[in-house]
């Protein structure tokens, strides 16, 4: 089911951070707006940075040693229908940072 983000109940703000991360599908009266996805390599080599959303790539980079990327140029949206929720996959030496919205309709 499709929100509708026009006429909403709650918008509130989240931040996921780790060496993965996973936001499963939101209910069906939910939907969330991911604004930026950052990925940071600590290691001396280079990386592979793998983003998923419903098991579809969204984002494979390299990540240069010691750097960060902005991998997300402009808003996606989560809906209930990516059943597979997004994806950060665990790579040594990678670290993830995801600013989101989570947006509620009553």
């Amino acid at each position: 089911m499709a929100v509708n983000i026009v006429n909403v109940s709650t918008i509130n703000g989240k931040l996921a951070t780790g060496t993965s991360i996973t936001l499963n599908a939101p209910s069906a009266t939910t939907v969330y707006k991911i604004n930026a996805i950052y990925v940071s390599n600590d290691t001396t080599s280079t990386a592979e940075a793998n983003i998923t959303i419903d098991s579809t790539p969204l984002v494979k980079a390299s990540v240069p040693a010691k750097s960060t990327l902005d991998v997300l140029s402009k808003p996606v949206y989560l809906t209930d229908s990516q059943t597979n929720g997004l994806a950060c996959v665990a790579v040594t030496g990678l670290d993830y940072v995801v600013s989101y919205e989570e947006i509620s309709a009553s």
